[in-house]
């Protein structure tokens, strides 16, 4: 029992947007890692957060793309992810929410629609699983785009692709949301009070990387299929994110869990965050190292327990 008590186990938190710093500061577990130190900061993308971490360098873009594929693809892939586009004014608001309710024969039919116009253009879609989407081209893209998760909730308007073939991605976007408009699956959807999954929003496109290898035993646990893509790739066991840390495999050498919530609302995931998984891990007095996954900058401390005696210090 005590050798499962003290391996390394690092938790990547990333915040669902709508969490303010001063949200982030009221975490009791956070605070007390970022005050006491040390802290080590990185500026850069969240996306390319777990790429870094196994080690996949960045190419034009930060290839998550071909870690989507069920095998790691050999050509230029790009994340694709069903999303519902809503007008707010004068802009173009991304919910990433539907990405979740997408059944396995929604995405069929609506593939099959995009796949029909764009296999012209030597692109091909395919559904990882029902809400997670990648996007084969038979020649690389020369554009850099911003993850879903970075847009969910916000004016697409900033978030477009940029590069000298951000032309293509973004003729992709406008033409499916045409072609997804009149979808028989999105009229069914609409009549059920569902919202229609109106777009598909490209992201980390690139060719699959040479990583570095990690310890031996390591695991890590995420609900993001490209994470886990990674992990296999780096030679760690990866699976979906467990209900808790007691599901943590107790034989795993080091463990990396992908705390990533981020179309959650900001009120439960804060109550998720600490009662399921920091605050059981504080009582266990388990070596924690935090990295808190911001838009641009990525913050790493060890977590502390709570110091019991700090008050008869104090005095």
């Amino acid at each position: 029992m005590r050798a499962t008590m003290y391996r390394p186990i690092e938790i990547a938190i990333t915040p669902p947007v709508g969490v303010a710093p001063d949200t982030l500061d009221a975490i009791a577990p956070l605070r007390r890692a970022f005050a006491r130190g040390p802290v080590d900061i990185t500026h850069a993308a969240a996306e390319s957060f777990w790429l870094r971490h196994f080690g996949v360098e960045q190419q034009v873009d930060w290839p998550a793309g071909p870690y989507r594929a069920p095998a790691r693809a050999a050509g230029y892939c790009l994340c694709a992810d069903p999303v519902h586009l809503r007008i707010e004014g004068d802009a173009v608001v991304l919910d990433a929410d539907i990405g979740a309710t997408v059944s396995q024969a929604e995405a069929e039919a609506l593939i099959n629609i995009l796949n029909a116009h764009f296999s012209q253009d030597s692109l091909t879609l395919m559904a990882a699983t029902p809400g997670e989407w990648l996007l084969e081209s038979s020649e690389p893209i020369d554009a850099t785009t911003s993850a879903t998760q970075r847009v969910h909730g916000r004016s697409i308007e900033n978030f477009l692709p940029q590069g000298p073939d951000a032309r293509i991605l973004k003729r992709f976007g406008n033409e499916a949301q045409m072609l997804l408009h009149e979808a028989g699956v999105n009229l069914d959807r609409e009549a059920n009070g569902q919202p229609p999954i109106n777009g598909v929003w490209l992201w980390g496109g690139g060719r699959a990387g040479t990583g570095a290898p990690v310890a031996q035993g390591t695991q890590v646990l995420s609900d993001a299929l490209h994470v886990r893509s990674l992990a296999a790739a780096a030679g760690a066991t990866g699976a979906p994110l467990p209900p808790g840390p007691d599901a943590i495999d107790p034989g795993a050498a080091a463990v990396l869990i992908d705390l990533a919530a981020p179309y959650a609302e900001p009120d439960a995931w804060v109550q998720w965050l600490v009662q399921t998984w920091l605050d059981p891990l504080c009582r266990r007095r388990v070596p924690v190292w935090l990295h808190i996954i911001l838009p641009d900058v990525t913050a790493c401390a060890p977590m502390r327990a709570p110091d019991v005696l700090r008050i008869f210090r104090r005095g």
